[in-house]
């Protein structure tokens, strides 16, 4: 008995840290259209990485549009001929004799291994800046989560990074639509409660 308990518990737990992660894309459906079979789709972004986030990107084959609701990020649509190109650069850092180009990041099939597509969403660095600065124009700071990041598509579930404002990597992983992580705690917890019971009726 306290055998099986000691080992549904540490399986908990690692449940529990497997989710945790240095950045995570959750995206859901806006509005969905069954018969055209697309819909507005968002993402939201979790920063539990030291940095924060810049710029981020997202495989999706399928996305015919994108853009943001969030005051001074840049969005667009970006293919594997243009990221590998040593000239496309993420145009946020505001300084010409400083940017930051893709290609530095990695080779766009490595990165979004099955994609020929992927969405682009950059902090442009001149909102907080010079005489027209907007205040409210912020990256993504470590330990916030925002949303409001926007497309059209086809299907959810894709590969990601985020990228911090010296071109560093900061968080990858695949961008997710997943059960909230208490509802699969409380999943758990009730085949772990059914495990006791039948535990308790053998002794």
């Amino acid at each position: 008995m306290k055998y099986i308990f000691k080992t549904l518990s540490l399986a908990m737990l690692l449940v529990i840290t497997s989710n945790v992660q240095a950045v995570t894309i959750n995206e859901g459906w806006e509005s969905f259209d069954p018969e055209l079979g697309y819909g507005v789709a968002e993402y939201t972004v979790s920063n539990n990485s030291g940095s924060a986030i810049y710029a981020f990107v997202v495989g999706n084959n399928d996305a015919t549009n994108v853009w943001s609701n969030n005051n001074g990020w840049n969005s667009t649509t970006i293919d594997a001929f243009e990221w590998n190109d040593a000239e496309t650069n993420i145009n946020y850092l505001g300084a010409i004799d400083n940017p930051v180009f893709t290609s530095s990041l990695g080779k766009f099939e490595d990165l979004f291994t099955g994609y020929s597509q992927a969405l682009m969403y950059s902090f442009n660095y001149f909102n907080q800046k010079g005489l027209n600065a907007n205040p409210d124009a912020q990256p993504i700071a470590s330990g916030s989560t925002v949303g409001g990041f926007f497309f059209t598509t086809e299907e959810l579930a894709s590969p990601f990074i985020a990228i911090d404002i010296n071109g560093n990597i900061v968080g990858s992983g695949e961008a997710i639509n997943a059960v909230p992580v208490p509802a699969a705690i409380w999943l758990f917890g009730s085949g772990l409660l059914g495990l006791v019971g039948i535990a308790r009726r053998k002794v």
